[in-house]
């Protein structure tokens, strides 16, 4: 099994964990063979299969926090904590409140 962006590399485990960033498209390979009888669960959500990318879709959206990953197959079961980081590019915390302290300064009653 392998986690990985469209047609990227494996993503590593560091610390026995897979770290995604929030806001991106990621998607797990079951691996080799058969996979009529193979689900992916993220946490309680149901991974959509991708025929093109023979690889489950594993939209991360705008969270951060962790969760479990699992593969089933009829026979095992592959799981993996995986932790959800911000954007590298995400504003900081205090530049967002430096910017609505500004856009309250200019427009009054705004919020």
């Amino acid at each position: 099994m392998e986690v990985y962006e469209q047609r990227g590399e494996p993503l590593p485990h560091l610390n026995g964990e897979v770290r995604l960033e929030e806001a991106r498209q990621y998607f797990v390979s079951p691996g080799p063979g058969d996979t009529r009888n193979v689900t992916a669960l993220l946490g309680p959500l149901a991974l959509e299969w991708d025929p093109a990318e023979r690889a489950f879709r594993l939209p991360v959206s705008q969270w951060v926090g962790a969760q479990l990953l699992r593969v089933v197959n009829d026979a095992s079961e592959w799981t993996a904590p995986i932790q959800v980081v911000p954007r590298a590019d995400k504003v900081s915390e205090h530049a967002w409140a430096t910017l609505l302290s500004d856009l309250e300064e200019w427009l009054p009653a705004l919020s």
